[in-house]
């Protein structure tokens, strides 16, 4: 890599941290906000896991592929649900630092 690929890139960089430098509350913001809505998509998936499930107990007379079907479509919901919000915790615990520098500010 020449030194010129290295100053352009330089400057890219430079310009991107200037555009964050100028909106980085807003920034900050928003990123927690998706963070929380995270959080509440988990909540959201388990809540329709449980409903889709309950709604279906009383149909189980159907057949054994009904009953997979049932099965199958609430556990999905239900594994989204606690990825979601396994990645909640993550997230909020990686950008929490930077959400309480900001606060200070």
């Amino acid at each position: 890599m020449s030194k010129n690929d290295i100053d352009k890139k330089l400057i890219r960089w430079n310009d991107v941290f200037d555009e964050l430098l100028i909106d980085a509350r807003s920034f900050i913001k928003d990123l927690m906000q998706g963070i929380n809505y995270t959080l509440a998509s988990g909540v959201i998936m388990i809540a329709m896991g449980s409903i889709f499930l309950l709604y279906n107990l009383g149909q189980f007379w159907r057949g054994p592929l009904f009953i997979a079907l049932v099965l199958l479509f609430a556990g999905i919901d239900f594994l989204v649900g606690f990825y979601n919000i396994l990645k909640f915790f993550q997230l909020k615990s990686k950008y929490s630092r930077l959400n309480e520098i900001i606060q200070r500010i």
